[in-house]
């Protein structure tokens, strides 16, 4: 049986992300009607869409599936990593004798 919780929170990621339903449908490779369907919870969504999902919008299962979780499950990519340091070298040159902690020492914050 198809679950409105799920398909409600996939609309809303959706429409979080500015995105219409034949942009998701393009992603899913599904049609907009299927979308609309899954979203109203008329559709049993598969894992494999589910997956789709959540890399595309860069959320946890656990929230699409049972609403609980981190909303965004975003984690440092090599892009997201370069930034950071590239980042942290300019507060260190900036600020030379200040205490600058590298990320490791900042992820138990």
């Amino acid at each position: 049986m198809p679950d409105k919780n799920i398909g409600k929170r996939i609309k809303k990621t959706r429409k979080e992300h500015k995105e219409s339903q034949q942009t998701l449908a393009d992603i899913l490779e599904k049609k907009q009607s299927g979308v609309s369907a899954m979203e109203n919870g008329n559709k049993q969504i598969t894992l494999q869409d589910i997956i789709k999902i959540c890399e595309h919008y860069n959320v946890s299962a656990d929230y699409i599936i049972f609403g609980k979780g981190r909303k965004n499950d975003i984690e440092l990519n090599e892009i997201g990593m370069e930034f950071y340091e590239t980042i942290l070298e300019t507060l260190k040159k900036k600020y030379p004798k200040e205490q600058t902690k590298t990320y490791e020492e900042t992820e138990n914050l």
